[in-house]
């Protein structure tokens, strides 16, 4: 069956599917061929809820965590500040990705829920 395909299906359906690449840490550094990739996938969910982009940026979230590798410095259990980078890095360049206007707004609303700490 033929049916007419309107611009949002045809981004959704180009969009089903995108991959998240980040960057390694330091400790972990690759060679660029060796850069960490995951598929993210997101057809499953509505994205014109808040329930949807919940759990999409959930899962770019963890997505980006698993492509960055391990988090700690070693011999310690402190999260290293390259792999905060590359998650963030990660998370941001998927956000660009999906090109999603209500998702980068709930993006863009995560930032800016994020408590700063200053040092002193």
């Amino acid at each position: 069956m033929n049916r007419p395909r309107t611009p949002a299906f045809v981004a959704a359906t180009l969009l089903a599917t995108f991959t998240l690449m980040g960057t390694a840490s330091l400790a972990h550094a690759a060679a660029p061929s060796e850069t960490q990739q995951e598929t993210v996938r997101f057809g499953d969910l509505n994205l014109a809820t808040q329930a949807g982009l919940q759990a999409l940026y959930l899962r770019i979230q963890n997505a980006a965590r698993d492509v960055c590798g391990p988090s700690q410095v070693a011999g310690t259990r402190i999260a290293s500040g390259a792999w905060k980078d590359c998650v963030s890095a990660s998370i941001h360049d998927a956000i660009l990705k999906i090109n999603q206007p209500s998702l980068t707004a709930y993006y863009a609303a995560q930032l800016r829920n994020v408590p700063f700490r200053t040092t002193g």
